[in-house]
């Protein structure tokens, strides 16, 4: 498919325009997190403990509003 004009060119890079609601960001790092726990929690022990796996994805979520808090701040 070739794009030609200019309304077909805003059609395709509206996703550009989208922005992330604060909900958004949060499932995303959390499903992310929730990956990353699991992977780190089977490699250490050998088994999927649920408490475990908690605990850790809420710690590297924190660390992921951490760092952005620690970015935002550095960039003021």
């Amino acid at each position: 498919m070739f794009v030609t004009g200019k309304k077909e060119i805003e059609a395709v890079c509206a996703y550009k325009d989208n922005k992330l609601n604060q909900f958004q960001i949060f499932l995303i790092r959390a499903i992310i997190g929730l990956f990353v726990a699991v992977v780190i929690t089977r490699m250490f022990t050998g088994e999927i403990i649920i408490p475990y796996i908690v605990g850790l994805a809420t710690i590297l979520v924190g660390l992921a509003y951490f760092s952005e808090y620690l970015r935002q701040r550095r960039n003021r």
